[in-house]
């Protein structure tokens, strides 16, 4: 079965709820209620009583929070309407906060099926323990990679006594990078039209602010990177900046979108600005490096098998809008049309990217690695961990250059030679 046919199925939804997408009429500035209807409001201009059939705006009806909440403002005639120029404001920038909220919700869904299903990290298991605080923390316990033949992908193992925020802290963890760069286009794509920037963004966090810890296999603690990425955007109605942060599981923070005002304090302190597609570009030179220029047991197909991933995450949403509408519409439709395509949408790739994994992992698909990054039997061999008596363990001599940690004067002075422009927020 093609993916186009694939498409064409009804996931999760009914067949009448299939084809909501078809033309609808625009919808119109009033609506009259039925004439038996009994109104207990007053005009909201005029404050008078309301002859039937009374007048609402209908631009709010369905509700201008992220939730659907239905609200009603009626009038007692046209002029009323008319004369009322702040509740038009009010109501096109709430419901251009319900758009961006949804296209938040949406993007950051679709990251936790892409790193769910397509996870680049071997796992071998998760430790819940308490910390001083009292309050929960995540161990990911890294498995061996030596067997080159193995990955770049690796499946999830079932985690036990984990709830769904738990699995979301494990699969995001160390992949705010791999969103800013993989999410480019779709993150684009979702917030046109209501949007007008975009930007990158670079906190630094301390290895208090994360949920999930790394381990290696030798028992080595990894370094914690000192650095968050996440997005912000202006929306065109009201010029406020908001954070889409759909990584930030990993901190802890779960929300897909913050309002302004509701910034964490890491989101505050000395935070570094970059271009929309800053990442995407550096992920580019990144892939295209030569061994000699990387971190010993890079393992260089993850790379190019997530950007493999990507183009296919791209054309399972094309073709789902070529069967159900855009996502520009999608985010704008009352809220029980929007539950289901949004179900469906997210389905459909789920699935999609299921079976492209199977098949890239028994080869029935390939994605080209050029020869000379392709993994030899000692890529992967990991380096000795030495406990020193202090307690301290000795450093690791990686050869690590700083303009690939994210974060590093280097690192930027890096994106501003490939033209991004960097500024601190």
């Amino acid at each position: 079965m093609d993916i186009h046919s694939l498409a064409k199925m009804d996931i999760g939804a009914s067949k009448q709820q299939s084809n909501f997408a078809k033309a609808q009429k625009p919808r119109s500035a009033t609506q009259q209620s039925k004439p038996n209807e009994v109104n207990s409001d007053p005009c909201t201009t005029c404050a008078q009583a309301c002859p039937k059939p009374i007048l609402i705006c209908t631009e709010c009806a369905d509700g201008t929070d992220q939730h659907g909440t239905a609200t009603t403002t009626i009038y007692c005639d046209t002029k009323c309407r008319a004369a009322d120029t702040k509740h038009a404001k009010l109501c096109a920038v709430k419901n251009q906060q319900k758009e961006l909220h949804r296209s938040g919700e949406i993007l950051q869904a679709i990251w936790f099926i892409w790193r769910e299903v397509a996870f680049d990290m071997k796992l071998s298991h998760i430790e819940k323990k308490k910390a001083a605080s009292g309050e929960d923390l995540l161990f990911f316990h890294e498995g061996d990679y030596t067997d080159h033949n193995e990955g770049p992908l690796y499946p999830l193992p079932a985690l036990a006594n984990m709830d769904e925020k738990d699995k979301q802290a494990v699969i995001t963890l160390n992949s705010c990078g791999d969103a800013m760069g993989f999410l480019h286009g779709l993150s684009k794509k979702l917030l046109a039209g209501i949007s007008d920037g975009i930007w990158e963004n670079y906190a630094a966090v301390k290895e208090s602010d994360y949920y999930v810890h790394q381990v290696r296999c030798t028992g080595e603690p990894f370094k914690f990177s000192p650095i968050h990425q996440y997005l912000t955007t202006r929306l065109s109605t009201n010029g406020k900046i908001y954070v889409l942060d759909p990584s930030g599981a990993q901190l802890g923070q779960h929300q897909a979108v913050l309002a302004p005002g509701r910034r964490l304090q890491w989101m505050t302190n000395n935070v570094q600005v970059a271009e929309h597609g800053a990442c995407a570009i550096n992920s580019a030179v990144m892939r295209n490096r030569h061994p000699n220029d990387a971190p010993p047991s890079t393992d260089f197909r993850v790379g190019h098998v997530q950007e493999a991933v990507c183009q296919k995450v791209m054309k399972v949403v094309e073709v789902w809008e070529q069967s159900r509408t855009s996502l520009q519409q999608l985010r704008r439709e009352d809220r029980a049309k929007y539950v289901t395509a949004r179900d469906s949408l997210l389905a459909f790739i789920r699935v999609s990217l299921r079976k492209w994994v199977a098949d890239y992992t028994s080869g029935a698909i390939t994605v080209h690695i050029p020869e000379y990054q392709r993994p030899g039997p000692d890529t992967f061999k990991p380096t000795p961990y030495i406990q020193s008596k202090a307690g301290k363990s000795k450093k690791r001599n990686d050869a690590i250059d700083p303009s690939d940690i994210c974060g590093t004067p280097q690192f930027f002075a890096k994106l501003a030679s490939q033209g991004v422009n960097i500024h601190y927020a």
